[in-house]
């Protein structure tokens, strides 16, 4: 386990090669993190599940990651767990089932946990750069663990902690994110915030993301609090760098990159 420290905030990077150690660097960053005190608390997985391709193209969480936080909690006394995300619409047209795809009902009956699909939940109602948008309630209702992945995209250049947060959206409603999409991102990120990122780079994805690029096995794990600082510190160490929404927060002063001294050495390719 790598510990850094920057600005005040915290960010734990693992190398990770077996399922022993995910699980091991799980516990260790529950260990860390502080988690509810109350174990009846309501707590929301994020994952990325944007479609239905499985963990080790890229595209979405690995699964032994879910498993691992949803075993973990549950040791610890939490059992009021879901597991939710708004997957891309377009996987409706086609009459795929994406929680049913990438096996997430089937943890949640292996485990006795729940899922939600983010896009026909309750919601409440946010303004974003002057348009209204409909948020999952249960966003704000939990104790919300951000389940990233790291992945190129073609729009966003990096999808990650910050970027994850637009499968929150209800619905049709990720298009207004998407029309200015870099400044979207961060004021969808001043309205929406995690009580833990939890990072996904075990196999990310590079060249054309997020969906049509290939696989990069990466070994890692990585978790903080600040999503601005997670994302940061992920762009520097794949190298990838003028990330539009990333540049934006920092001339609204939500993200100090003079107090950030994270060195990168690990590479993907651009998208």
């Amino acid at each position: 386990m790598e510990r850094l420290e920057s600005n005040n905030e915290r960010i734990l990077k693992f190398d990770v090669e077996s399922l022993k150690e995910i699980h091991e660097c799980i516990n260790k960053i529950f260990n860390e993190f502080r988690l509810p005190k109350d174990n009846k608390k309501a707590i929301l997985l994020k994952p990325n599940l944007n479609n239905d391709m499985i963990a080790l193209t890229g595209g979405t969480t690995d699964l032994r990651i879910i498993v691992a936080v949803v075993i973990n909690l549950k040791k610890r006394g939490y059992n009021n767990i879901t597991i939710g995300d708004g997957p891309n619409t377009g996987m409706y047209h086609e009459g795929i089932d994406v929680f049913e795809r990438l096996r997430i009902k089937e943890i949640a009956r292996k485990f006795d946990v729940k899922y939600i699909d983010l896009n026909k939940a309750d919601y409440v109602e946010k303004e974003i750069n002057g348009h209204k948008t409909r948020i999952a309630r249960i966003c704000y209702d939990s104790f919300f663990i951000n389940l990233a992945k790291i992945k190129t995209h073609t729009e966003a250049k990096l999808s990650c902690c910050m970027k994850n947060f637009v499968g929150c959206n209800v619905g049709l409603n990720k298009r207004i994110i998407h029309w200015n999409l870099g400044e979207n991102i961060v004021e969808l990120n001043k309205i929406l915030k995690p009580d833990l990122n939890i990072v996904d780079g075990l196999v990310a994805m590079e060249w054309d993301g997020p969906s049509k690029g290939t696989p990069k096995k990466l070994g890692l794990i990585i978790a903080g609090k600040n999503s601005f600082v997670v994302d940061h510190y992920v762009s520097r160490l794949v190298g990838i760098n003028n990330v539009p929404y990333l540049d934006y927060a920092k001339k609204s002063g939500l993200l100090q990159e003079d107090n950030l001294k994270f060195d990168g050495n690990y590479y993907i390719k651009n998208p």
